[in-house]
């Protein structure tokens, strides 16, 4: 199917699921974005990606401002929500239930475990991980701003978790994505490359908060990287558990990969700085149940939840 005759729903239409999406429709993907902030405006003047690659605004793509107004023929849903607002997904997804279209549902979310919730919810779709190694933020209502990376991760999903291998649906998907300009790698097991996108977002989104400090920060401090170092050693420790192997030169790269990132403050950072919960279900309480099982005891990990329960519950006892 060529990408002009491609479908393609976005829900959360926010820093990453407006950036890939607005790619998508530059591409010529017909995409449709949900938007519940500010629609009128946004709807009026479209998204507006400012992004390192180059700046590029999206008059040709559709917005809606609920689930049921979306193409009854959409092809490919793309959600990037985030996991704090999953309970939103049983009334989002109602209107596809029924659709006759086998469709392909891509959740590109942080944390582990999530596709579960589509699995029940649609269990007639078939459903793909995203993982997005990417650096941007929402700046107003209608724009966005990419800063750095962009890269993508795609996998089939199970619901029992098993690895699916890549098939030749995902290398549909990973094409698509290639011919919007994303730089795609293909996964054959999603728990692995949740577990491996765990290995930078448990350390760097929870020490954001915890110390303040932007992603340079953190890797420039000796005594942050050592305890980064030991949150990424606890993570490939947990995966091993399931069978998942995650070698050192992995968690090596990502280090490195952060090094040479443009100073940058996690999303739960931004989380935390605006008021918004932080998504410390899907990064750490998933982690440590899924620990537990095991006999696994994860000592940083779990005085870095700890730490960030008492940040959230004290800040919003004093607003």
């Amino acid at each position: 199917m060529e990408s002009s005759s491609r479908k393609i729903a976005v829900i959360g239409s926010g820093a990453v699921g407006g950036f890939y999406g607005g790619l998508l429709s530059k591409s010529g993907c017909d995409v449709s974005f949900l938007i519940h902030s500010q629609f009128e405006s946004v709807k009026e003047s479209g998204l507006f990606i400012e992004s390192i690659w180059g700046d590029f605004n999206l008059p040709q793509a559709k917005y809606v401002s609920s689930s049921k107004d979306f193409d009854t023929e959409i092809d490919i849903i793309l959600i990037a929500l985030k996991s704090t607002e999953n309970k939103q997904l049983t009334e989002l997804l109602r209107p596809f239930q029924n659709s006759r279209k086998k469709l392909k549902i891509i959740l590109i979310q942080n944390g582990i475990g999530q596709e579960k919730i589509i699995h029940e919810l649609l269990p007639q779709a078939k459903v793909f991980g995203g993982l997005a190694f990417l650096c941007s933020i929402k700046k107003s209502a209608n724009t966005i701003q990419h800063i750095d990376y962009g890269d993508l991760t795609l996998a089939e999903s199970s619901a029992d978790e098993t690895a699916l291998g890549i098939g030749s649906e995902l290398q549909d998907l990973g094409k698509l994505f290639q011919e919007a300009g994303i730089t795609i790698t293909l996964e054959e097991d999603l728990i692995l490359a949740r577990w491996k996108k765990l290995v930078w977002n448990i350390p760097f989104n929870g020490l954001s908060v915890l110390l303040q400090s932007q992603t340079n920060e953190l890797v420039e401090n000796s005594s942050s990287l050592e305890l980064i170092r030991e949150l990424m050693l606890e993570v490939q420790k947990a995966a091993l558990s399931e069978g998942r192997i995650i070698p050192n030169s992995f968690l090596e790269d990502r280090l490195q990969k952060t090094f040479s990132m443009k100073p940058y403050p996690t999303s739960m950072k931004l989380d935390y700085d605006q008021g918004r919960s932080m998504e410390l279900d899907a990064i750490y309480r998933s982690v440590l149940q899924r620990a537990e099982s095991f006999n696994l005891n994860l000592p940083n990990i779990m005085f870095l939840l700890y730490s960030l329960e008492y940040l959230e519950k004290y800040r919003n006892d004093k607003k």
